[in-house]
């Protein structure tokens, strides 16, 4: 793609949005190595389950994508699942809170980043999109990546949140809604080809991450791929509304996998430095 064809509008700063994506989240943040690598105009930051995670931690002072690259790379699965015991859950979303709190420390709040950033979590009480940007980092980006039915609910200022995934993947209508006028670079890692382009409506380069076969398989199979549907078909068109989209082929790997992070890693990085060039050419 040649760089005449990137919006000149960017250059005067834009809206980084992460999309979810669970263990494909590894490739945010080699994504943001490369940012990290170079000055770039982020505005604001503004993320959902896994790209909330990833985008809290480049936006904290305290954090270096190399450091967490090497805590995560570390972690044992009993700091990533802890049985809940609940009927909301099966794991303890405990584990991810207390993940971030060592990351980013446990009384960093959302004017302490150095970005504005924004973490999407679903409303259990009004059924809606919440915009979650003041009070504990941490709590927030832990609400945000709360997937039903494996991780319980969070308890926020007396209200349950679970992951935004469930309604917005990619959040770039939510993004435009707080941060209206100010262009929008959309990140996805659940692609199964890398691409980068000013998307058109409704892009049809977007798969599902349910694959071109019919759909079966075993009950837990078969629900994932029915769930997916709805949300790509939501995806599709809010990549639609971005000005830049950058699709990363993480969707090659399972959402579960951490035999592959490094992979994913690399992924993101090297979509990273295509971005940085074209912003820089």
């Amino acid at each position: 793609m040649k760089s005449s064809q990137f919006p000149l509008s960017l250059g005067n700063g834009f809206v980084l949005v992460l999309s979810g994506g669970a263990a494909r989240g590894m490739a945010h943040l080699g994504f943001l190595k490369a940012f990290e690598e170079t000055e770039l105009p982020v505005r604001a930051i503004v993320g959902t389950s896994a790209g909330a995670i990833a985008g809290s931690l480049f936006a904290s002072p305290e954090c270096t994508i190399e450091r967490v690259q090497k805590r995560i790379l570390n972690l044992k699965t009993r700091e990533m699942f802890r049985f809940g015991w609940s009927r909301m859950g099966i794991f303890d979303s405990g584990n991810t809170m207390k993940l971030l709190h060592d990351l980013i420390g446990p009384e960093t709040a959302f004017k302490d980043l150095r970005y504005p950033f924004i973490a999407t979590a679903t409303s259990l009480a009004t059924k809606t999109l919440a915009l979650l940007e003041s009070g504990n980092v941490g709590t927030a980006v832990t609400a945000s990546s709360a997937l039903p039915p494996f991780f319980t609910p969070v308890l926020r200022n007396g209200e349950s949140f679970v992951d935004g995934g469930i309604l917005s993947i990619l959040p770039v209508m939510a993004a435009r809604s707080r941060y209206p006028g100010i262009p929008t670079v959309s990140v996805n890692v659940n692609e199964f080809h890398d691409f980068q382009c000013i998307p058109d409506p409704y892009p049809g380069a977007l798969a599902l991450p349910s694959g071109d076969g019919p759909i079966s398989g075993n009950w837990l199979t078969l629900t994932l791929r029915l769930y997916s549907l709805g949300l790509y078909r939501m995806l599709q068109i809010e990549s639609s509304f971005s000005d830049w989209y950058i699709g990363i082929s993480g969707g090659r790997f399972s959402m579960s996998s951490t035999s592959c992070l490094d992979k994913l890693f690399q992924l993101g990085y090297d979509a990273g430095r295509v971005f940085v060039r074209y912003f820089n050419a």
